[in-house]
């Protein structure tokens, strides 16, 4: 069973990045500990039952389009979860692949519009990308995709060799159990240049955590994703100032021209009371529900 204080710790654990809060610098175990009132060991344990029951997949370190010469892309498809399965069994010949994610979306009216899935690219530039789609398709025998997202637009600063070591053995590191010496070991960097630079790179959030859900194992309520298109007037912004929008999700991510929130609700009443306070701002969005998202394990980031 998950119950609220679990999902209390979800949302805290992967806080939105560029979030104005006293729980950006990270790893942020003790922080939410603080925050909470709860002891840091009783937060590891129930993210350990959350990944033994199913509901979390994977918990790793991602790093930010901003700070990289790659961008990130999101490509959403309509297929069948016969495409999931296909894919992530081939990780290992697709290490521009990052993760694939799955569901089931409806309209604001939550009329089903069948299964989708997505698929999140890793391509240095439009060209690469263009080949990597090419490759990927006629793996797949897919001719289209609904909309292809892009994460960032412009670049903040590009990584050095030193943050570049650095970034490697920290994405190789689980969040729960990450290690100084381990990264300044693999990284052959003096322990005292590894601390000043994670704490810089966690704190300017080129890089951050994230959590890879199975929605299908949540026994207590749903999780449902939003994705809508963003304009001057709809932003993030936009939806924090919404009371019933603000207290209910666990993340938002931008996607340029889109968002894409994950919320959480008790029951399919509040996904209709959810629906109904998206459709007064914006008759743009889709909502899914049953949700599931595969990482590879063999995708190149440098």
């Amino acid at each position: 069973m998950i119950d609220d204080t679990s999902l209390e710790i979800i949302r805290y654990f992967q806080w939105p990045r560029g979030e104005s809060s006293d729980l950006q610098s990270r790893p942020s175990i003790y922080k939410i500990s603080k925050k909470l009132g709860i002891h840091p060991l009783i937060i590891k344990k129930r993210i350990n039952e959350m990944i033994s029951l199913g509901l979390i997949r994977n918990i790793r370190y991602y790093i930010d389009d901003r700070y990289n010469t790659w961008n990130r892309y999101f490509v959403l498809l309509n297929n069948n979860k016969e495409f999931v399965d296909k894919i992530s069994s081939m990780y290992e010949t697709l290490p521009y692949v990052e993760r694939v994610i799955y569901g089931y979306l409806c309209d604001k009216n939550l009329k089903d519009n069948g299964f989708f899935s997505g698929i999140s690219l890793i391509s240095k530039n439009d060209t690469e990308l263009n080949k990597n789609l090419k490759a990927l398709t006629s793996i797949l025998g897919n001719d289209g995709y609904y909309s292809l997202m892009k994460e960032h637009d412009s670049k903040t600063y590009l990584l050095d060799k030193t943050d570049i070591s650095i970034v490697k053995s920290i994405t190789k590191q689980n969040p729960l159990t990450f290690n100084l010496n381990i990264i300044s070991q693999e990284s052959k960097i003096p322990l005292r240049t590894v601390r000043r630079r994670v704490e810089k790179l966690l704190q300017s959030d080129a890089i951050y955590e994230e959590i890879s859900f199975d929605t299908e194992k949540l026994e207590y309520g749903l999780m449902p994703s939003i994705i809508l298109r963003t304009s001057p007037e709809l932003n993030v912004n936009t939806l924090k100032n919404v009371q019933p929008l603000n207290k209910k999700y666990l993340i938002m991510k931008n996607y340029g021209s889109f968002l894409f929130i994950i919320y959480h609700v008790k029951n399919f009443n509040e996904l209709e009371m959810l629906s109904a306070e998206f459709s007064k701002i914006t008759d743009n969005f889709m909502i899914s529900f049953r949700n599931g998202s595969f990482n590879n394990p063999y995708v190149k980031y440098f």
